[in-house]
């Protein structure tokens, strides 16, 4: 047989991949896990001799998504398609590769998934697509990176009954920022979890302490969510209610912490889950090891550098809730805080301003600031600050319709150019530092543009 349902599969079946061992290690504990059944990784091989396809093909991820599925698979996955689609509307179908969601080589994102699958044709394409995913140069290089050899590892498909999640979520079992493993975070928005793992919104955050279960709650703007349709799925603007509302209450939030602690009492380590909530009942969807956690749980040099410390709490720090309203996720801060500190300096340079710069620093997902003053004489600086404003301010429209032309909209057209090109993870690192840099270049002149206006209005 080339498919197995949960109830039959063995665990120690290397053969389903690690995300359906994961699943089917918390079904058999009685954890709340939505039913389904295995393609085996024999299916793949299989197919791929069927369509004499090896290595060396040309256009193998092609090749995969379009040849023909022999008639002893097909009529086994369609059969086992059938008998879930009598107790599920649709099903989800996602890839469970062998080195998928193992400890330390997480390969969350690496390969597809596919949502409200309700036909028996778009089910059978939707498993071509999970296997030629697995040939995709991004995920060749993902495991060369991980040290995993490339050929040994194998592809098998997870197919589950379709939770039409009202609210969905990840929930980390160790705060994953601040490396405090008496917290969980939980992240959480309307809609199929997928708007929340492909970074689609930005979710409501709550921070659980595992003892005591008090939540810290940070409102998340919760811009989308993806709902299943007749076939398929869509992605649709939430009401200004639901924005201004959190989306789970405190006893949903307790009975989450009280599953997410026994999922991580199961696996002896740190976990990240994803649930979904229908009709008020959690439903489990994956689980894997958390693999950003460092085992000495030291912040990186750079991590401390923008980040707010008991130490600095001794000087007075300004939460900037006017030019960031919201809680900013880490890579957002890794990104924001350098470029506007280093704006700022070179600006306030440049312009004599009566402050060296604007430091930054973020804390529990916020951001505060705090004004370093110029060293010097400061009544002489202020006064050719002043001069040198009113000699700028007649040419800032001009000078605006320029740096836009000159250096923003180029930009913007170089980084539309790389969507559309097939990234190698290296050719990803030089995009990101070059958006990096960007950033620093950005709000450099930005502030050339801001603080002549502000500066004006100010002596005015």
């Amino acid at each position: 047989m080339y498919s197995l349902s949960f109830q039959k599969v063995d665990e120690a079946n290397e053969k389903v991949g690690a995300k359906a061992l994961n699943l089917i290690k918390m079904k058999r504990k009685n954890l709340p896990i939505p039913d389904g059944f295995i393609i085996q990784t024999e299916a793949l091989k299989r197919y791929i001799e069927w369509n004499e396809i090896d290595r060396q093909t040309d256009n193998i991820h092609e090749r995969i998504l379009h040849g023909e599925i022999p008639i002893e698979i097909e009529s086994d996955l369609v059969e086992a398609f059938r008998n879930l689609k009598c107790s599920y509307t649709s099903v989800a179908v996602r890839s469970s590769s062998s080195a998928e969601d193992l400890e330390g080589a997480s390969f969350a994102g690496q390969y597809e998934t596919y949502l409200n699958v309700k036909s028996t044709e778009d089910f059978l394409s939707k498993v071509k697509a999970c296997w030629a995913s697995f040939f995709t140069e991004r995920v060749e290089q993902y495991t060369q990176n991980m040290y995993a050899d490339f050929d040994e590892v194998s592809m098998a498909v997870v197919v589950q009954g379709l939770i039409e999640s009202e609210t969905s979520g990840v929930i980390f079992s160790q705060n994953p920022v601040t490396h405090n493993t008496k917290e969980m975070m939980i992240n959480a928005s309307y809609g199929l979890g997928e708007a929340i793992v492909s970074g689609l919104v930005t979710p409501d955050v709550y921070l659980v302490n595992k003892q005591t279960f008090e939540i810290e709650k940070e409102k998340g703007l919760k811009e989308v969510k993806i709902i299943p349709l007749v076939e398929g799925v869509e992605e649709i603007e939430t009401t200004e209610d639901e924005q201004q509302k959190f989306c789970l209450t405190d006893e949903k939030i307790i009975e989450l912490a009280e599953i997410t602690k026994e999922v991580e009492a199961l696996y002896q380590h740190p976990v990240d889950i994803e649930f979904g909530i229908q009709d008020n009942q959690v439903y489990l969807l994956q689980a894997r090891a958390i693999t950003t956690l460092t085992e000495a749980k030291e912040l990186t040099p750079f991590q401390k550098d923008i980040s707010l410390n008991f130490e600095d709490m001794e000087e007075f720090w300004i939460l900037n809730d006017t030019s960031f309203s919201h809680a900013v996720s880490p890579l957002y801060a890794s990104f924001i805080i350098p470029a506007f500190s280093e704006g700022t300096a070179s600006s306030f340079q440049k312009l004599n301003f009566i402050f060296n710069r604007l430091n930054l620093k973020v804390y529990k997902g916020h951001i505060y600031t705090r004004t370093e003053p110029f060293k010097g004489d400061s009544d002489k600086r202020s006064q050719e600050h002043k001069e040198l404003m009113e000699s700028i301010y007649p040419v800032l429209t001009k000078r605006m319709n320029q740096i836009i032309k000159e250096q923003f909209l180029p930009y913007y057209d170089k980084l539309d150019s790389s969507t559309w090109e097939n990234l190698n993870l290296q050719r990803g690192k030089e995009i990101l530092q070059s958006l990096t840099d960007f950033y620093k270049t950005a709000y450099d002149l930005h502030f050339d543009i801001v603080m002549p206006q502000m500066s004006l209005n100010y002596y005015s």
